[in-house]
């Protein structure tokens, strides 16, 4: 984390929630199509911001095996949403992005 400018961390925010998606597909993958779909309702995503992904998915927090697909110690099992790296390629290229936060668990995190 010290490799890290502080200037990435700092910055304009905005909230994509894409927890009508994630609802009954734990393995939903933010793309950039939903990134330009927000832009569509709420303005272009500014650049040099912080992105923050609302999954929904902190709803089944107290319960592990929906939360991460599995109750088992075997990673390969894990479901749970996520970004397409075409979706993170394209706020960078296209936005200048300087932070992505996925949001999963409820614990210490912007509501």
């Amino acid at each position: 984390m010290d490799a890290v400018p502080i200037e990435r961390l700092m910055g304009p925010a905005v909230v994509v929630d894409v927890s009508n998606k994630t609802k009954d597909n734990a393995d939903y993958t933010v793309t950039a199509q939903d990134f330009q779909d927000w832009e569509e309702n709420n303005g272009r995503i500014p650049d040099g911001s912080i992105v923050l992904v609302r999954t929904g998915w902190d709803q089944y927090w107290s319960d592990k095996r929906q939360f991460l697909g599995t109750d088992t110690t075997d990673t390969s099992l894990l479901h749970f949403p996520g970004i397409d790296p075409e979706g993170a390629r394209w706020l960078v290229q296209n936005r200048g992005v300087h932070t992505v936060g996925h949001r999963i668990s409820q614990h210490g995190t912007v509501h």
